[in-house]
Order: C-alpha cells, then structure tokens, then sequence
C-alpha cells in the first residue's frame, strides 16, 4: 500500500522525470557496452572485422528514433574515408591523437551513446537522420551496405569544439606532408 500513495504524492511531472532518465541511462550504458563488446572483437580480429560479428544489433533504443545497430564498418586511411566505429577510430589516428592520448579515442567512442540518447534528430534526405547534443552530433543510416534495414545503423560522429577538420582533409594533407619529405 505505501508505493500507491508514493506515486499520488509525487508529482507526474517527477515521476515521469525519473522513469525517462532512468531509461536514458540504462540505454546510454547498453550502447557503451556494445562499442566496448565490438572494439574488443575488432582487436582479437586484428582490426579486420567483417560479417555478423562486425554489427551489433539493437545496441540501443531511443524514443523518438527507435532501434540502433552499431557496426564496425570500415577505414581506408590513404582517402580519408569511411563508415562506423573504425573510421571513428582510423579518425583519431590519423590525427595523431589516439596516439597522443588512447584513452581519450576511448572516451570519444563511447560519447556515442550519450549523443544518441540525449540528442535532438533531425532528418537529413530520406534515410538518413542526424542526432545533434550540444555541438556534437552523429548520423544515422536506414541502410546497411547499400540496402534498406529495418533498424538504424550509427555510420559518422563528429566532435566540434570550435572549428575542426574532416577526416578527409587531414588525410590529405598528411598524404601531402608525406610526399614532401625527402
């Protein structure tokens, strides 16, 4: 009898509160656990991750969005280009800072969830949806290889304190800095 009269005592307001973030959070810590289960699989792979194991499905649920694969996807380093968590990853190191600080590519991987959870979507064409939480933001795809899927896959994330570059250019500009040398 005291959890009813809890609940008639509490405002709707904070109650509704509680259970929304307690969800949020409980969903933010599954996406975490998924990135950490699929980077770890990537390790023991050497970095070669493909098929079902390269993809966890349902990694996270968010109201408003739905269901959320993440995939390990795919980096070609001497472009600059790519999808998924490796190019999240080829990202920083070409970069240069997972090599300054792995532990902070760590941290930046696993911001991932909290942008999907707390941010705001908004559509971008027909299957694409992009999730933005304070200046970050991350992009998600109905499409998996080019064909439709029923769930979105997280495919880019992008960090923007103050003015950054994409992948694509430091790519280059590494390449150009590479040929220069004598």
């Amino acid at each position: 009898m005291p959890l009813p009269i809890l609940i008639t005592l509490a405002p709707v307001g904070v109650l509704a509160w509680v259970l929304i973030n307690h969800d949020e959070e409980t969903q933010i810590q599954r996406g975490r656990e998924a990135l950490r289960t699929l980077i770890t699989r990537a390790a023991k792979a050497g970095g070669k991750l493909t098929g079902e194991s390269a993809i966890i499905r349902n990694a996270m649920f968010v109201p408003g969005i739905g269901k959320i694969d993440f995939r390990w996807g795919y980096f070609d380093p001497k472009k600059g280009k790519g999808s998924g968590i490796s190019k999240i990853i080829g990202a920083q190191k070409l970069k240069r800072e997972y090599y300054k600080d792995p532990v902070f590519t760590q941290r930046f991987v696993l911001r991932i969830p909290d942008i999907l959870a707390r941010g705001k979507p908004s559509k971008v064409g027909k299957t694409r949806l992009k999730v933005t939480h304070e200046k970050d933001f991350a992009f998600l795809e109905k499409q998996l290889d080019g064909k439709p899927v029923d769930n979105w896959v997280f495919n880019a994330y992008q960090q923007t304190p103050g003015k950054t570059l994409s992948t694509e250019k430091v790519a280059k500009e590494l390449r150009k800095r590479k040929a220069s040398r004598p």
